[in-house]
């Protein structure tokens, strides 16, 4: 099996692919024009890699459970699933196609976002999870390359439910440890662990982290080991209090020092000012950092030989390199995307 072509046709020619999207670590989406209509309309897939991998059943499987867990849903910022089909071996899924940019591609391209309008997005968003949770899914990869933001009413769209699991809120359950550094918390690294709305604030807290400072935040694991996360408003001195503390308090490592939903986490972000103890506890957590006496300090962009070494004990050598990637906290180099007029985006 392998890719689509430009004019492959679908469903006995309902479908004629355009050209493709996007391509992740086992998915496809390619644009596709709907006939007789004429309209354009999103279809995912399977790549090629996982067509012909063996256990290519075990990830369809996984497929169909993420296109119909989608075509429950009923939400302005959710992705609409229209139709589950099967074309041959392969089933898919057909969905709106949002003219845009990610989230990603349009906050490196402004440099950043104002808070304000950074909020608006993660205001959206958190309202798409809030309407997921309560259908019994967590989403387990937010992060800013899976929003859209639609060019012709710059609304916030969630994408890519692939990781998306059901879930009962503090259960022990299985679930697979894929996942994306610097925007996973640390029960997404273990396959057995209690799970909840509180799993996704994680992902959001430190998705809002990243479009405000254009900075990744320390994985997970490293901050378990002792590096303590930088705070937001010290890469960007703009962020007002209230929502540098909410960033990091929906940034606990420990789940149940979480807000336990999006909804109470969405509550810190209106606060209109930090109590003063709270204050304290931001001024210690930046004396943490700055004073390198601290046993648990580390240096802000290089990752000791000894930490990855005691790392390595932990966790797979794939998610160490990604996570050394990750740990170099620096800029991010802006992607363009040349079908995107982003000046148009604004």
């Amino acid at each position: 099996m392998s890719n689509w072509k430009t004019g492959t046709r679908l469903q006995s020619g309902r479908y004629e692919i355009d050209k493709v999207l996007g391509y992740g670590g086992s998915g496809i989406t390619y644009r596709a024009q709907e006939n007789p209509q004429g309209n354009f309309v999103a279809i995912k897939t399977l790549n090629s890699l996982i067509q012909n991998k063996e256990d290519f059943s075990k990830h369809q499987e996984r497929f169909i459970q993420e296109a119909f867990c989608l075509a429950k849903c009923n939400h302005a910022h959710v992705i609409k699933v229209h139709h589950v089909c099967q074309e041959e071996e392969l089933w898919c899924m057909v969905m709106d196609y949002v003219a845009g940019g990610t989230l990603r591609q349009y906050v490196n391209y402004k440099k950043g976002l104002a808070e304000a309008e950074a909020l608006k997005y993660i205001q959206q968003i958190g309202s798409a999870l809030t309407y997921i949770h309560e259908q019994g899914f967590i989403h387990r990869d937010v992060k800013p390359g899976n929003i859209m933001i639609r060019k012709s009413d710059m609304q916030a769209i969630l994408i890519d439910f692939g990781l998306a699991r059901e879930f009962v809120q503090d259960k022990i359950q299985t679930h697979t440890n894929s996942r994306t550094e610097s925007f996973a918390p640390l029960e997404q690294y273990e396959l057995r662990a209690k799970r909840g709305a509180y799993t996704d604030v994680y992902a959001l807290a430190a998705t809002l982290y990243y479009i405000l400072t254009l900075q990744l935040p320390f994985p997970a694991p490293f901050r378990e080991q002792g590096a303590n996360l930088i705070t937001p408003k010290q890469h960007n001195p703009n962020i007002s209090d209230p929502i540098n503390y909410a960033i990091l308090q929906g940034m606990e490592l420990r789940p149940k020092n979480r807000p336990q939903s999006i909804g109470e986490w969405l509550t810190l972000l209106k606060a209109k000012k930090v109590t003063a103890s709270k204050k304290r506890n931001l001024r210690h957590s930046r004396q943490a950092i700055l004073n390198p006496a601290r046993k648990e300090h580390l240096e802000l962009a290089i990752v000791s030989s000894s930490s990855v070494n005691q790392s390595s004990e932990k966790f797979s050598k794939s998610s160490l390199k990604e996570t050394q990637t990750a740990q170099n906290i620096s800029k991010i180099v802006s992607r363009s995307n040349s079908e995107i007029d982003y000046k148009k985006l604004e």
